[in-house]
């Protein structure tokens, strides 16, 4: 999913839902000095959404590890 920190709300219900209980939810950007991803992990735990952490510089390790990348709208 791609979450900005101001859309936590529209997402928070469905990372409720039985079909995420116990999915560790991580957030990421790219570069240690972006924001967006605490930012985003703080909005989905105000939002009740029980565990949101975040990988920083993400992005790159995990281009870097080689994980499959999709683009579009999926």
């Amino acid at each position: 999913l791609n979450i900005y920190p101001d859309e936590a709300a529209l997402y928070a219900a469905k990372l409720k839902t039985n079909n995420y209980r116990g999915v560790l939810i991580i957030t990421y950007c790219d570069g240690p000095q972006c924001s967006l991803s605490k930012e985003t992990a703080y909005a989905l735990l105000r939002q009740g959404v029980p565990e949101a952490k975040v990988l920083v510089n993400g992005w790159s390790l995990w281009i870097k590890a080689g994980y499959p990348v999709k683009k579009g709208r999926e």
